[in-house]
């Protein structure tokens, strides 16, 4: 395929909005193969996409609606994944004794409370900063390599979910404690108050940076991107 047929197919693609790796290549490659397999061989690129790839779709708007669905369906194969990664720590014996090991490092934290006041801000803080740091160096490879995609729809929704706990506990009741009293709120602080609810919640809190760890390792890699 030459270098213009290859614009050809990207400028159509990006017509459609398609700006997201995991889509755009997969259209990219099923054009491209249906140029290549082409049974009139005299057709041009161009011809291809007006005469077969368009009315294929449905047109750009055809191919917009297709994305939308695939989209939806990713977003739940990947909250399918992570209601699979929390249900492990109760259904499997891998997790019960995970879970016994952080009760037990909570426990003999239990002297030292603005020691385990850290772990729970750690524990909000350190996937979110990791999350973004992937979006950053996806996208800094991206622009480097020249690709006509900057962002991954994958690697978006594994950073939705993992600042996902800071918006609840920290951000949206830190907001309104401005609004209304006009001093910052820190739910950690606050939780260290209650005997009876700051154990359970910074268990919780730990189980729910493991499952963002466990997202991120399953993260989506471009292939110009080295393994680390």
């Amino acid at each position: 395929m030459t270098e213009r047929e290859s614009k050809v197919i990207r400028n159509f693609i990006l017509k459609a909005n398609v700006e997201e790796m995991e889509f755009y290549e997969e259209l990219y490659d099923h054009i491209a193969s249906s140029f290549e397999n082409r049974s009139n061989k005299a057709q041009s690129i161009d011809e291809h996409i007006d005469f077969v790839i368009s009315p294929k779709f449905g047109g750009i708007e055809g191919i917009e609606k297709m994305v939308s669905r695939q989209r939806v369906l990713k977003k739940r194969a990947i909250y399918r994944q992570i209601a699979s990664e929390l249900l492990s720590y109760l259904t499997t014996l891998s997790g019960l004794i995970k879970i016994i090991a952080i009760g037990l490092i909570i426990m003999l934290l239990n002297e030292y409370t603005d020691t385990l006041s850290t772990v729970g801000s750690l524990a909000l803080i350190i996937p979110c900063l990791a999350a973004q740091l992937m979006r950053w160096n996806f996208k800094r490879i991206c622009k480097k390599n020249k690709l006509p995609y900057t962002s991954s729809f994958t690697n978006r929704i594994i950073f939705i979910v993992s600042i996902s706990s800071v918006a609840i506990l920290q951000g949206i009741p830190d907001i309104i404690s401005r609004i209304t009293s006009g001093y910052r709120f820190n739910s950690m602080t606050f939780l260290s108050q209650f005997e009876y609810i700051k154990y359970p919640v910074i268990l919780l809190l730990v189980i729910y940076a493991l499952t963002c760890f466990s997202l991120l390792q399953n993260r989506v890699k471009l292939k110009t991107q080295p393994e680390i």
